[in-house]
């Protein structure tokens, strides 16, 4: 069957209906494709980002507690001096 018999026997509304229906169907099919690798990337990206979070937070923690330990000596120190 040949294009132009289709068009002749379906009618040109029927037929650029169908043509309309196939290509936002195909739009949609890319656009979902897209919207999921893109999904995919942000989270890889959040995944990395949390990873880096999290190895600062322990070493703002390494940090203040030996600051901690220091200061703590410090006060030791310093009250020891007074005493005498």
């Amino acid at each position: 069957m040949d294009w132009i018999e289709v068009l002749q026997s379906l009618g040109f509304p029927i037929l650029a209906s169908c043509a309309c229906g196939w290509y936002v169907k195909y739009i949609t099919d890319k656009n979902d494709e897209k919207t999921e690798k893109q999904a995919q990337y942000y989270q890889e990206n959040l995944d990395k980002m949390e990873n880096r979070h999290a190895e600062s937070l322990e070493k703002i923690t390494e940090a203040l507690n030996n600051n901690t330990k220091a200061l703590t000596i410090l006060t030791e120190r310093l009250g020891d001096t007074d005493d005498e």
